[in-house]
């Protein structure tokens, strides 16, 4: 199956639809003109499957119905979601459930399976990180069970809801999270406290031109 198909049939499985049900509803609400429900019926069924490779012309209308971009529906765009802020200080910030806003990206450059859900951004707050991350930067992180840290990586770690960005150092007793800004002093964790926190390794950041 296609990544486009995936897409099809996630979105119409999300509101229960069947491809039947579907054809049904993109004819009689006018998104497209077809001789007949069960020949788009058919067309849909190939098109999940991988068999077809409709032109953007023919998608637009699936695309509209479902309120998706036309890009993300074809895979060539993914929404990464912006989900709070990260401290490059001490602990602070805080990791949000409720997505501020999403990011889009070229699929091509996250080669993480289901990056939309196994990968989020979080947004720089404070200097302890500068100059390698400025205060507005949005860092990209990734499932550990992915990208599990390793020694001098950057990570975001999560304890009680609080965040901060720093390098990753884990020796015999503890973890020692430190800056690269001199003015701050490191963080140390002894090692029974890791069960207690969340450490995310950065994969990429992106920043705006300012």
């Amino acid at each position: 199956m296609s990544e486009l198909g995936k897409r099809i049939k996630k979105l119409r499985e999300e509101r229960g639809l069947s491809r039947l049900q579907l054809a049904k509803e993109l004819i009689e609400k006018g998104f497209v003109n077809y001789d007949s429900v069960e020949s788009l019926n058919q067309y849909l069924y190939m098109i999940e499957k991988g068999k077809r490779n409709p032109k953007d012309e023919t998608l637009k209308p699936i695309a509209d119905y479902f309120g998706v971009p036309l890009q993300w529906l074809k895979g060539e765009v993914i929404y990464i979601p912006i989900i709070g802020e990260t401290q490059a200080g001490n602990f602070g910030g805080y990791i949000d459930s409720n997505v501020e806003e999403y990011l889009p990206l070229p699929s091509f450059i996250v080669s993480i399976p289901d990056a939309e859900i196994r990968t989020f951004f979080m947004r720089v707050e404070g200097n302890s990180m500068y100059p390698e991350f400025k205060p507005g930067d949005l860092v990209h992180l990734a499932d550990p069970s992915f990208y599990p840290p390793e020694n001098g990586d950057d990570v975001v770690v999560i304890k009680g809801g609080d965040a901060t960005l720093k390098k990753y150092y884990a020796e015999e007793d503890k973890i020692r999270l430190v800056p690269v800004n001199d003015d701050y002093e490191p963080i140390e964790l002894p090692l029974e406290e890791s069960d207690d926190i969340m450490i995310f390794k950065v994969i990429g950041f992106y920043r705006k031109n300012r």
